[in-house]
């Protein structure tokens, strides 16, 4: 296996070395474009890199290797799993025409073998998940154990097994168990009064001293009722940022709380939650698998799993190494361990692999990736040799990438990445233009008393207001910043959407994303109204169009009852044509007497 392994930091040129790599082997006669496997991230990406070869080789004058690009395997790690699949559906012993469910025809499977499953469970997980206010574990931490499992490629065993080593592990973390329940409640209780008299005494002024003083009154009033208090409930007072002259005032309930990780019902709960969910979701996993084989049918996470089953049969090996020339791996950082084993298995067989990727990347977890997964399978693919580093950054101004790779470089080294995987540079070749010297390349923006959405909306406003210079990124043109130049990102949805409505205060636009758009009515209309336009005979897209925007929606009684009469009418039509032996009246479009259908 010949790996070359490429470490490219964002902005440094990832895409130009992946397609002249390409490009290059086919131009050379290294690879031909049918034995070329380009897998990308994105469909987008895919259809991206795929341009940029083809416009490589014409502008190479090699018009006729541009024309058979489309013949190699470029796409998605599913699309290319999915061709694999297809061309060798005999030794794979499953139909050639396999084709993953779509999502919602998954979901409603795993729904259905999830609670086959769930069925008399309930009763012991729910008490337990409530005292840790984990209100939503069914759709939250048992669906994502589920997901984690079949991206490492672990069946049921496997994952109960997974499950025992994971709460071993915790429990080993944790102090002996030192205290009954009665005693650590009584413990609390005392520490909880007192803490919250001094704080009362005090009555430090302030909204935010008010929610403070308000976590502790919460955890007295919680323990005047039988039981413990939920575990979650007893931690808040713990997570709360006290001031300097409260912090003594807390000190002895802040130590009582921490006694919970020694308190007998604590690791009880604890230990008990961990089996019963890892528990049920093995069982979930095995009877998912199940369900999908008796429908004979398959997700994308079994498209892998079986891709990378395939490429283990020597017979499909063999065949395929007579095939394929040049394997390329783009955002090598974002693969999931079976997505891994798949490009792992076809850099086994082609003469040559690139793979390229930013370790760095891999801590946002797209995918199931991992930073240690990511750093081993580099050290195994390379044999104990050194990638290759893109380190010349194109994409930003030389103040603002020295600032980043510092501060990265100082925060990634304990973590492992050495300066050569962080640290970049602006080419000489690239300077600021003169007339973006004096622009700072940085702004911390501070506020007060309004909220964080109107300030941001305060600050944009300004920032079009003095329409500093910015710099083209195609043509390197320097001009005045315009409303198009201005990003706004956010950590939810919810920010999103208050940001934007601040800033449309202020007579500024701005494009946020639209979740479920396409449900909307006059998307319908919309999406059915280009149905009716392509085919009339289409009966749903013109129940959609007069229901939503003809008389459907003024009287949907009597327009139900119109059209089942009519219905009726044309149905004893075509009987008694058949009754009489004559040909039957032409059907009507449906919907045809309606204006804007």
């Amino acid at each position: 296996m010949t790996v070359h392994v490429v470490s490219a930091s964002a902005g440094t040129g990832k895409t130009h070395r992946l397609t002249g790599e390409v490009s290059g082997a086919l131009a050379r006669g290294e690879a031909r474009p049918e034995g070329v496997v380009a897998i990308t991230f994105t469909r987008k990406a895919a259809a991206e890199l795929e341009s940029r070869i083809r416009t490589d080789l014409v502008a190479a004058g090699r018009a006729d290797l541009a024309a058979r690009v489309r013949d190699g395997y470029l796409g998605t790690v599913h699309s290319v799993c999915e061709r694999l699949l297809r061309e060798h559906a005999l030794e794979a012993g499953h139909s050639p025409f396999l084709e993953p469910v779509a999502e919602g025809q998954r979901e409603k499977v795993f729904g259905e073998a999830l609670a086959a499953v769930l069925a008399g469970r309930e009763a012991r997980i729910e008490p337990i998940a409530a005292r840790f206010e984990l209100e939503d574990w069914e759709r939250g931490p048992l669906r994502r154990i589920v997901e984690l499992a079949r991206e490492n490629g672990l069946d049921g065993p496997a994952l109960r097994a997974a499950g025992d080593r994971s709460l071993a592990s915790l429990v080993a973390l944790l102090p002996p168990v030192a205290a009954t329940g009665e005693a650590y409640r009584e413990r609390l209780a005392a520490a909880a009064a007192g803490a919250e008299r001094r704080l009362a005494a005090l009555d430090r002024p302030g909204k935010a001293a008010a929610a403070r003083r308000e976590a502790v009154a919460e955890l007295v009033r919680l323990l005047r009722r039988p039981g413990l208090p939920p575990w979650a409930a007893q931690l808040r007072p713990a997570r709360q940022r006290w001031a300097s002259v409260e912090a003594p005032l807390v000190a002895e309930l802040l130590e009582a709380i921490d006694g919970h990780l020694a308190c007998a019902p604590f690791r009880a709960d604890l230990e008990e939650l961990g089996r019963e969910v890892f528990g049920v979701a093995a069982d979930a996993l095995d009877a998912y698998a199940r369900a999908k084989q008796a429908a004979r049918v398959v997700d994308f996470q079994d498209m892998l799993a079986l891709a990378a089953r395939l490429l283990e049969d020597p017979r499909v090996a063999a065949s395929l190494a007579g095939k394929l020339d040049l394997v390329v791996v783009d955002e090598f950082q974002d693969t999931s361990p079976m997505q891994l084993a798949v490009v792992s298995a076809l850099a086994g067989i082609a003469p040559r692999s690139v793979w390229v990727g930013d370790r760095k990347q891999a801590i946002f977890g797209f995918q199931g990736s991992d930073p240690v997964l990511m750093g081993e399978a580099m050290r195994n693919a390379l044999g104990g040799g050194d990638p290759e580093f893109l380190s010349s950054s194109w994409r930003s101004r030389p103040p603002l990438v020295a600032f980043t790779s510092e501060l990265f470089a100082r925060v990634l080294a304990p973590l492992g990445f050495s300066d050569r995987e962080v640290r970049i540079a602006t080419p000489p070749e690239r300077p600021d233009p003169p007339a973006m010297a004096d622009v700072p390349v940085l702004e911390c923006w501070r506020w007060e008393g309004q909220g964080e959405p109107h300030a941001v909306a305060d600050g944009v406003a300004r920032l079009l207001a003095e329409a500093p210079p910015v710099r083209e990124r195609e043509t390197a043109a320097v001009r005045p910043l315009e409303r198009r130049d201005v990003a706004v990102l956010a950590r939810r949805r919810a920010d999103c959407r208050a940001v934007a409505a601040s800033l449309a205060a202020r007579g500024i636009p701005a494009r946020i994303e639209r979740s479920g758009l396409s449900a909307t009515p006059e998307a319908i209309v919309l999406r059915s109204a280009l149905a009716l336009v392509a085919d009339p005979s289409d009966g749903v897209a013109a129940m959609d169009v007069s229901y939503l925007a003809g008389s459907g929606a003024a009287d949907p009684d009597a327009w139900l009852s119109g059209r089942l009469a009519e219905a009726a009418r044309i149905r004893a039509e075509r009987a008694r044509a058949a009754s009489e032996g004559v040909a039957p009246p032409p059907e009507p479009l449906p919907f045809a007497a309606e204006p804007r259908v």
